[in-house]
C-alpha cells in the first residue's frame, strides 16, 4: 500500500477541475468559508463595448470535490467509495443552484497520478460527476461510515459537461 496524501489529491483535482472550466470559457472560485461547497462555477459574459474584458454572469453550479483510490467500475458504473455524512449533505443540498459531487478516481500509486514533459502534463484518470439531490438519504448511522456512490461512466467531466451545465442553470433561474 502507498501513503496518500490527501492536501495533494485535493490540488491536483483542483487543477483538474479547473482546467476543464477555463476551457469551457468559465470560472472558478474557491468560498473562503468551508460550508460543505468545494468550488463554483461562474459563467463569464463578454462585455459588449470591449469584447476583449469579461463580467461575472453570476454563480452558476456548485461543486463538492471527492478524490479517491479505492474506486472500481461496475456495468459502466464508476463505484465511488463516499463517506455517508458527505452524501446525505449533497441528498439534501438547500443552497442556492446546482450542486454536483465530482469524483475524481484516481491511480493507487501516488507516483503515477501525474506526469509531464515538455510538449504535455498528464493526470491520471479522471473526474466523473453526479448530481445527488434529492436522492433518498442515507440510513446508515455509524460514524465516517462509507457507501459506493454508482457514476455512470458517460458522466465524464469534461467541457462539454460545464456547458451543459451550465445551460442547465441558466434555463432553471430564468424559469
Amino acid at each position: 500500500m502507498y501513503p496518500i496524501d490527501y492536501r495533494k489529491m485535493e490540488s491536483l483535482q483542483k487543477a483538474y477541475v479547473n482546467a476543464v472550466v477555463a476551457n469551457a470559457g468559465k470560472s472558478c472560485e474557491e468560498p473562503t468559508i468551508d460550508a460543505g461547497i468545494d468550488l463554483r462555477v461562474s459563467d463569464l459574459i463578454q462585455d459588449p463595448d470591449n469584447p476583449n474584458r469579461y463580467e461575472d454572469g453570476g454563480v452558476v453550479f456548485n461543486c463538492q470535490l471527492k478524490a479517491s483510490t479505492r474506486c472500481s467500475f461496475k456495468d459502466n458504473n464508476l463505484l465511488f467509495p463516499l463517506k455517508v455524512r458527505d452524501y446525505n449533505k449533497l441528498v439534501k443540498w438547500r443552497g442556492k443552484g446546482l450542486c454536483i459531487l465530482v469524483a475524481f478516481h484516481m491511480p493507487p500509486d501516488p507516483q503515477t497520478w501525474i506526469s509531464q514533459t515538455e510538449e504535455t502534463m498528464c493526470l491520471r484518470h479522471c473526474c466523473y460527476w453526479i448530481e445527488l439531490t434529492g436522492q433518498p438519504p442515507s440510513n446508515n448511522k455509524k460514524p465516517n461510515s462509507t457507501q459506493n456512490i454508482s457514476i455512470p461512466i458517460d458522466n465524464m467531466f469534461t467541457t462539454k459537461t460545464v456547458l451543459h451545465l451550465t445551460e442547465r442553470a441558466r434555463r432553471n433561474q430564468n424559469s
